[in-house]
């Protein structure tokens, strides 16, 4: 499974620069259903300009921000986790940077 959102959309289909994404779990149940999931940065393509594992256990009920060196032309953010019968749950996505001229 998989989420991702259209961060140059919302700027008139201009590439943003990434510095940060901050991934929050949901708070009522099921905490492992973030571990091990990557994060993506993507371009206008959707070919891959970025990918961390950085989700950990750690995360827990809570949030995990990732920093990047600012990662440029980025217009989709991604996270998707691998194998069978895994479940991905997202609450908050949150990502800092700024857009491109």
């Amino acid at each position: 499974p998989w989420w991702y959102v259209n961060i140059g959309a919302g700027w008139g289909n201009k590439p943003s620069a990434v510095k940060t994404v901050s991934v929050w779990n949901r708070s009522d149940c099921c905490p492992e259903r973030l571990y091990g999931a990557w994060v993506q940065l993507l371009a206008s393509d959707g070919s891959t300009i970025l990918q961390q594992q950085q989700i950990t256990s750690a995360i827990g009920y809570g949030g995990q921000t990732l920093y990047f060196t600012p990662v440029p032309n980025v217009y989709f953010i991604k996270i998707q986790i691998y194998g069978a019968g895994r479940i991905l749950s997202v609450a908050e996505v949150r990502a800092t940077g700024y857009v491109l001229r």
